[in-house]
């Protein structure tokens, strides 16, 4: 990508050197009829180089330009979106050591009602809660984890919905779970 944005680059500087002409000569020698006595200068200038971009060639340029600048922004896309599920699951990681210190001191996880708050408050013997909450407990999309704890079984779920906040989706809508990190 780099290679072909410096093709560009001397295309164009290619062309404007030759637009420019060697010498930087713009106007042509003066014809000796034509020049005031007085000035020095001829009475009507004109270029001395005729070349310009053509049409075609600004369109060329333009085109590439366009395509170098909707790949990057499907990269840096597809990059925000990585990093986002990254730190969803990072976040989740962080909760499950949070619901494993609440398990030790305990003897079993929180129930689905007392949910994930329950890691936030204080404690009797200390004065910091078990699990301090990033942004009131949400994920990178703004919503919160979904902790689900059901009375028969010793295992929990705790999970993100994903950009889409639905279950299930694929790609950046996928659901992350606490299954998928152990």
């Amino acid at each position: 990508m780099l290679t072909l944005a410096l093709l560009v680059i001397g295309f164009v500087v290619n062309r404007a050197g030759k637009i420019f002409c060697a010498g930087n000569n713009f106007l042509p020698d003066p014809d000796p009829s034509q020049v005031s006595p007085l000035k020095q200068k001829p009475i009507s200038p004109t270029l001395a180089c005729s070349e310009a971009f053509s049409l075609a060639e600004l369109l060329i340029a333009i085109v590439i330009v366009g395509l170098l600048i909707g790949v990057t922004t499907v990269n840096i896309q597809r990059y925000q979106i990585n990093t986002k599920r990254d730190a969803a699951r990072q976040d989740i990681a962080t909760i499950m050591l949070a619901l494993d210190s609440f398990w030790t001191e305990h003897g079993r996880f929180p129930s689905t009602d007392e949910g994930l708050g329950v890691l936030t408050r204080a404690r009797e013997d200390s004065i910091e809660p078990i699990y301090d909450q990033n942004q009131q407990g949400l994920d990178p999309w703004g919503q919160p984890y979904r902790y689900r704890k059901s009375a028969e079984d010793i295992a929990y779920t705790l999970m993100c919905l994903g950009a889409d906040s639905q279950s299930g989706g694929d790609g950046a809508n996928a659901d992350i779970s606490s299954k998928d990190i152990e």
